[in-house]
């Protein structure tokens, strides 16, 4: 009353085969013995592999988060043009080592030890670029409008790869998810775009004289130093250092440099 099988595809199969072997001889027995150590051997080669694989991912990960740090903290004493290329490259590669894991990598912060691996991960020289290029952008002055027209192509750009590698994969994923993805590249592609726009400016500068009208101190977290000023009929608006606007008075006149970058944004500084 024994069904005609397959006994080698069931065994490489991991299937139970337990009713069918007093129906073998010795030899029989034997080999398909020698089959089932094999594959369990393999499985057991697969696990150690994995787990290898992950610690060595982790590691990978740390390694490239203290790497990341180092460089914003070298791009921040170069500065120029160097400074704003190595934030650019800094946020990049934090972005694509999040695609290619993804969706098996992500951020828990609500216990201890989600936030020391939070830590481990290549996020926090990204942040710190973010933080340094941004400080950077708002010292010049640069029509929103524009510069947003500008985000929503680099973010279409960055976007692209995420969602050919998300329609790639079979694993569950949740909306929310895939819709904080698109968020952080919009983020990233905000951060950017004045230095990618500064990178491909050209044609000389323009110069303008101002008069200041007014000073403050913006009642904000990052307490910035803004002057305003009238220059040919219009009130603009600048954010400067502190020794600059501590070494400005109400009525001084001021020189504004204008630019125009090969992608189309306009933008300027204020000096003496």
């Amino acid at each position: 009353e024994i069904d005609l099988v397959d006994f080698g595809e069931l065994v490489e199969q991991n299937k139970d085969v337990s009713k069918y072997v007093p129906a073998l001889n010795w030899i029989e027995k034997n080999f398909y013995k020698s089959i089932c150590n094999e594959n369990t051997t393999i499985k057991n080669m697969s696990k150690t592999i994995e787990k290898e694989k992950r610690k060595k991912t982790k590691q990978f990960l740390k390694a490239l988060g203290w790497i990341l740090i180092i460089a914003d903290a070298v791009a921040f004493f170069i500065g120029g043009k160097t400074m704003l290329v190595i934030f650019i490259m800094v946020l990049m590669i934090t972005y694509a080592v999040y695609i290619k894991y993804y969706p098996y990598i992500f951020i828990e912060v609500t216990t201890k030890k989600g936030q020391e691996l939070a830590y481990q991960l290549p996020f926090m020289g990204a942040t710190i670029a973010m933080l340094l290029s941004l400080n950077t952008s708002k010292l010049f002055n640069y029509e929103f409008g524009n510069y947003m027209k500008i985000t929503a192509i680099i973010t279409a750009l960055l976007a692209l790869p995420f969602i050919i590698k998300s329609l790639k994969t079979d694993v569950p994923q949740k909306f929310g998810r895939k819709l904080s993805v698109v968020f952080a590249a919009f983020i990233i592609a905000f951060t950017i775009s004045f230095p990618i726009n500064f990178l491909f400016t050209f044609d000389g500068a323009t110069h303008e004289i101002a008069i200041v009208t007014d000073k403050k101190i913006s009642s904000g977290k990052t307490r910035d130093r803004e002057l305003y000023v009238s220059c040919n009929g219009k009130r603009e608006i600048y954010t400067v250092s502190n020794s600059e606007y501590e070494n400005t008075s109400i009525g001084d006149s001021k020189r504004i440099c204008r630019r125009k970058s090969a992608l189309g944004l306009e933008y300027s500084t204020i000096h003496d």
